[in-house]
Order: C-alpha cells, then sequence, then structure tokens
C-alpha cells in the first residue's frame, strides 16, 4: 500500500516537472528544434515544433519526433492531420499527450512511445482529443505492441472471439444506437489482451443482460481477465442491466482481473439478482484487478433488494482503484457506497473521490466513500449527501482489518442507528483511522465527539467547522498530494492529480 502511495504521489510531482520540459507541437514558429534525417529533436528543454513544418516533412518522409535536452514530455497542442502513406513516431521520456484531434487520413501510419528512458510516464487524451484513423489497413503501434483497427463493437467482439490476447484500437467514435439492445454482454470472451479506445466515445450503449448462472457477468465486456488491459475509451448514455444470480454489473466491465484505465463512463447500471455486486465502471474489481485514472460522471446505479454491492466506480472492490472518481446517485445493496460498496481485505483505495448521493431505506450499510470497509483507504473524500439504516459521512463499519488515513468527509448524513460525521461502526483497533475529518457545520454531527457512531471520541478522526476545513490543509494532509484552492472543490481539499471539474 506504501508503495503505490509514494508511486501517485512521486508522479504528481514528475507533472509538473514535465509541464516545465516539453516538445510541443502547435502553431508557433518552430523553436529549438532541429529536424535531419527524419528525426526532429529538441535542443532545449522548452522546444516547439510549428505543426504546418511537420506536415510539410510528412508528405515526403517518415518523420521522428523526440523529446531530450532537458524536454521529458510531448504535447501535440493544436490538430494534426496528414493524408501521405508516411510513419508519424512520437517518442517520449517520460508523457505524450494528445491535447487535440490527430487525424491519420491516408493510409499513414503512427508509432508513440513513452516511457523512452523515464518512468511513471503514460498516454494522456486531454480535452476529448482522440486519434482517428481513415484506413483500418493502417498502421498503429504504441510502445512496442501493434493493434489492429476496428471501427464498432461487432466487429471488436469477433476478434476478440477470434484472439481474446491480441491487441485491438478503436479508429472513431461509434454510436451504438443502431445496435439495437444487446440481450447479453457484446463481449463474451474473456480477454486478456489490449483494447485502446484512443479517446473515442461510444455513444449508447444498451445491455439487457439475459445472462445465467454460468456466464454471470455483464457490461461491455463480461469479463478482463489477468493481463487484460482496457484503457482510453468513452461510453456515454450507455445502460447496462442484469437480473441473474451472482451476475456482477458494469458498464465497462461486469469482472475486471486486469486493468482498466483512463476511461470515463456516464449513464445507468442495474443489477437485481442476488449476490452481485453492480458498479459504474466494474461490478466486481477482483483479484489483481486495478482501476486508475478514471471516472463514473453522472452515473446511475441501482440494485433491488437482493445484490450485496453497489458502488459509483466498483460494487466489490478485491483489488486496487487509484484516482478514481464518481458523482451522480448510487441506491441498493447490502453495501452501498459512493465510490465502492465493499472494499474488502487486501484491496486498496488511493486518492480517489466520491460526490455522490447515496441511499438506501432497507437495512443496509451505506457510506459516503464505501459502505463497508475491510482494506485500506489513504488520501480519499467523500462529499456526497448519505441516507440509510446504518449511515457514515465516509464509510458505514470499518472492519477490524480495516485502515483509514488522510481522508475526510463533508456531505450530511442522515441515519437510524448509529450514524456518524465519518463512521457509523468503528471495528478495528486504535491506529486504523489516522489523520482523518468530517465537517461538523455540513454533516449533521455538529459535536466533535460523534465522529464515530459506536464509539464517542474515536481517536484518528476530529472534526472540523467548514471554515477550518476550507482555510488551511488539515494536519496529515501531504501538499504533495493535496491541494487547496477557492476557486477548485468549493474550496475544499482536493487531490493534485485528480480534480474535480472546473466549473
Amino acid at each position: 500500500m506504501r508503495a503505490l502511495y509514494l508511486k501517485i504521489a512521486a508522479a504528481s510531482v514528475l507533472c509538473v516537472q514535465a509541464a516545465q520540459a516539453e516538445v510541443s507541437i502547435n502553431a508557433n514558429q518552430t523553436k529549438n528544434m532541429v529536424c535531419s534525417d527524419g528525426v526532429c529533436a529538441p535542443t532545449a528543454k522548452k522546444a516547439y515544433l510549428n505543426v504546418k513544418d511537420l506536415q510539410k516533412l510528412l508528405k515526403s518522409s517518415d518523420i521522428k519526433v523526440t523529446t531530450g535536452a532537458g524536454a521529458k514530455t510531448m504535447g501535440v497542442d493544436v490538430p494534426l492531420t496528414w493524408t501521405s502513406t508516411h510513419r508519424l513516431t512520437l517518442d517520449a521520456i517520460y508523457r505524450v499527450e494528445i491535447k487535440a484531434p490527430v487525424t491519420v487520413a491516408g493510409t499513414g501510419a503512427l508509432t508513440i512511445v513513452y516511457n523512452d528512458g523515464g518512468t511513471g510516464g503514460d498516454l494522456l487524451f486531454v480535452n476529448n482529443a482522440r486519434i482517428d484513423f481513415w484506413d483500418l489497413g493502417s498502421s498503429l503501434v504504441i510502445n512496442g505492441r501493434s493493434y489492429a483497427l476496428l471501427n464498432d463493437i461487432a466487429t471488436l467482439a469477433s476478434a476478440i472471439a477470434n484472439d481474446p490476447a491480441a491487441s485491438y484500437a478503436l479508429a472513431k467514435d461509434y454510436d451504438a444506437a443502431a445496435d439495437g439492445t444487446y440481450r447479453k454482454p457484446p463481449i463474451v470472451t474473456m480477454f486478456t489482451g489490449a483494447f485502446e479506445g484512443l479517446g473515442h466515445r461510444i455513444d449508447h450503449l444498451t445491455v439487457d443482460g439475459q445472462v445465467k448462472l454460468g456466464d454471470p457477468h455483464t457490461g461491455l465486456f463480461a469479463w478482463i481477465d489477468a493481463g487484460g488491459l482496457v484503457r482510453d475509451i468513452i461510453l456515454r448514455h450507455a445502460k447496462v442491466s442484469s437480473g441473474s444470480r451472482w451476475a456482477d454489473a458494469g458498464l465497462i466491465a461486469g469482472e475486471n482481473s486486469g486493468i482498466i484505465a483512463h476511461v470515463i463512463v456516464s449513464g445507468a447500471v442495474t443489477g437485481t439478482g442476488d449476490h452481485a455486486a453492480v458498479g459504474g465502471i466494474a461490478g466486481w474489481n477482483a483479484y489483481n484487478g486495478t482501476i486508475e485514472h478514471s471516472s463514473a460522471v453522472a452515473i446511475k446505479v441501482l440494485t433491488g433488494l437482493y445484490p450485496d454491492d453497489a458502488g459509483g466506480v466498483a460494487g466489490l472492490n478485491v483489488g486496487v482503484i487509484a484516482g478514481a472518481a464518481a458523482t451522480g446517485t448510487v441506491s441498493g445493496g447490502r453495501f452501498t457506497g459512493g465510490l465502492v460498496g465493499e472494499n474488502d481485505q487486501g484491496a486498496h483505495i488511493t486518492q480517489s473521490y466520491a460526490a455522490v448521493t447515496v441511499a438506501e431505506t432497507d437495512v443496509a450499510l451505506v457510506g459516503g466513500l464505501t459502505g463497508f470497509n475491510r482494506g485500506a483507504v489513504d488520501n480519499s473524500y467523500a462529499t456526497g449527501n448519505v441516507t440509510g439504516y446504518f449511515a457514515g459521512g465516509f464509510t458505514t463499519e470499518n472492519d477490524k482489518k480495516g485502515t483509514i488515513v488522510a481522508s475526510y468527509s463533508n456531505g450530511l448524513v442522515t441515519g437510524q442507528y448509529e450514524p456518524a460525521g465519518f463512521v457509523s461502526d468503528q471495528e478495528a483497533p486504535d491506529g486504523s483511522l489516522a489523520d482523518d475529518y468530517w465537517d461538523l457545520d455540513t454533516s449533521g454531527f455538529s459535536d466533535p465527539g460523534q465522529g464515530c457512531g459506536n464509539i464517542a471520541n474515536c481517536p484518528g478522526v476530529t472534526g472540523l467547522t467548514d471554515v477550518q476545513l476550507k482555510s488551511a490543509l488539515p494536519a496529515g494532509f501531504d501538499p504533495v498530494v493535496w491541494g487547496q484552492n477557492a476557486a477548485i472543490n468549493n474550496g475544499y481539499p482536493y487531490l493534485l492529480t485528480n480534480p474535480p471539474p472546473q466549473r
């Protein structure tokens, strides 16, 4: 757990450093760049390559744009299009950021290399940017992996059925309304390969799962297995539902044992079968599963009387959730949380938040971030209102093996049995809560002794007034991880690498 925290914290420092040392493809005059023999390289840590100059070079030859001379990251800051057959290679020590549309309009090719000599870098799509390919026969290579280009769900599902370990990429946006309603997950094959969305959208996916006990999970993918990777895709206006027993349901995947990264989902997911886990991104983030830098936006998660777990990002988490966020509403489930319904033993949630209205009228455990915590949570927060029989601003029950560190909640809490500002039922030993806080003014619990519902003045949890919570980072909040700005997150502490959208 500590190693992962340090890795993410270090990444936030690298982001700041990288912003000051970049090769930028933009509309400015080419500066501090030398292009020779098919290679454009910087001569200083801040360099510009004019997009028209690059397009002219691509007319006659393959071109490789690199970092170096102090420049570690690369950004495509303006729209870039070429129609020739030539290959563009973007090669960065640290990170490649696609900040504007890139279009391979002919039969050309694209190679992207990040972390070439560095660590902690990534491929990022910013401000709804994407990479379009007009010809499905074009070549796409990312970090040495060749991707087959596809442009619809049916072709993707067929290809994965034939080779579930291969690599695929979506060549353009796709509207699944024409597909009608799927009666089972579009991709039923257990997926162990890589799917790269290239920043594209899939709109109006509708799955009304009629799965049986032997095929229990539903979503765009039924099951992402160990080794599988799904990233850089946006699902909008999606609807996924399942009523079968043990049928885990999520918009991206019913069950995830691989990696889901840089995805954004919106829509509704419903599960009414018993022993089900229902989540905005994945129903069950299983053993070895990771969900990172992903968001469920304006999500609606709804379950009936029988499902076990409901959460804005995942119903049940046994893996790692890092840099995730959820907004919207979650209701139902034995364990119901704004981000995760049940965070199980060995699981880890870090640098994540939920701004979700969480409610359940039956006898259930309802919390702003998690309904039940048996794992580890650090550097996370919950801002949504919570209503339930058992209710806590951050979590309902922190089990004997659970830990919650450097986190806070500020939502209004309404409950019938031992409701509290932060944790309703604190079962873990002293020391499992550390540097945790709740808002005395907004939570409905103004008594500083009501951080925990079953223990007065439980150690590790402190009530702060709204003014105090907004005036400075609380003790124990690392300024490398946390920031504070009156114009961001309504003035409350926010995560530097996972800020909420600014209005």
